[in-house]
């Protein structure tokens, strides 16, 4: 996923209309679904904001603008993947997932 509209925004200022992680699981699998079966980190995310249709104010916030480069959205999405791997819903592959 792009970050060149990165904002340093707090976290608690932008959080509304953030999805959670569980909200995140079943647009994961569309979104992996949509990619045919399978895709990379990023691609997944790409797909699954898209798919969403977050606006870039909500996909762009930075997690921690301090120490890391990556959104709210990717690292939640990361949880997601995890936590669908640990429930047998993705299996990882050499492409990604």
């Amino acid at each position: 996923m792009k970050r060149t509209n990165a904002k340093r925004v707090s976290r608690a200022a932008s959080t509304l209309g953030m999805p959670t992680v569980q909200e995140l699981y079943r647009p994961l699998v569309r979104a992996l679904k949509a990619l045919g079966g399978s895709g990379s980190v990023d691609e997944m995310d790409a797909k699954t904001v898209e798919l969403l249709g977050l606006p870039d104010s909500i996909a762009n916030v930075l997690q921690n603008p301090e120490n890391d480069t990556r959104t709210v959205v990717e690292y939640r999405l990361a949880w997601a993947r995890n936590r669908l791997k640990h429930a047998d819903v993705l299996v990882n592959s050499s492409r990604g997932v």
